[in-house]
């Protein structure tokens, strides 16, 4: 008989054993104990301020006007991708596939791919949502956001001049956007501040 073989019929009968004493004594061993179930309350996250809420039933379904949007997504692609569907595409996160149904009005939009095309080309998505007739304008904030203009902005048209790809020079106006906003949010503190002195 093996040495490991040996190790393990003596523990074995150990085991035994202890069991038959417990079990004399009229008790048994008690089932393990399982681990505490850990509760973690999770993070809330701030909500995007084009956030939409599915309701699931009673509400009437709204459709988007697919020549509007035919249309919308023929002149995105002259503007945003010169022209290039499949840049444009890549672009909007969606396949080229997609975005040929679009042009081809052969299926509906949801309303979450508006707003996704919305906040890819930097439009806002309520604009973008009353101009494919999915909303009436008194339904949805729809006045469109402050466009910045390159004739104006010597930093824009750098970024306009740049070789790179158009969903980088997206980012990086997104990026010039955010960094006019923290401007105006210091210039703002600072007329707080010198009314409070």
């Amino acid at each position: 008989m093996s040495t490991a073989k040996a190790r393990r019929d003596r523990r074995h009968a150990i085991a035994e054993e202890a069991r038959t004493r417990s079990t004399a004594r009229g008790r048994t061993h008690p089932p393990s104990p399982r681990p505490p179930i850990c509760l973690r309350p999770r993070r809330e996250r701030p909500l995007r301020s084009d956030f939409n809420v599915r309701y699931s039933g009673g509400v009437a379904e709204r459709t988007v006007d697919r020549q509007a949007w035919a249309d919308f997504i023929a002149q995105a692609i002259t503007d945003h991708a010169g022209g290039n569907t499949t840049r444009f595409a890549e672009m909007v996160g969606v396949k080229y596939k997609t975005v040929r149904r679009w042009l081809t009005k052969q299926t509906d939009v949801s309303e979450e791919s508006i707003r996704a095309v919305g906040r890819a080309l930097n439009i806002k998505p309520s604009v973008l949502l009353v101009r494919v007739g999915l909303y009436a304008a008194t339904e949805v904030d729809a006045t469109p956001a402050p466009d910045l203009s390159a004739t104006d902005d010597p930093a824009l048209q750098e970024i306009l001049k740049a070789n790179v790809s158009p969903r980088t020079k997206q980012r990086m106006i997104e990026r010039l956007q955010e960094m006019r906003q923290r401007e105006v949010d210091e210039v703002k503190w600072w007329i707080d501040q010198a009314r409070g002195a």
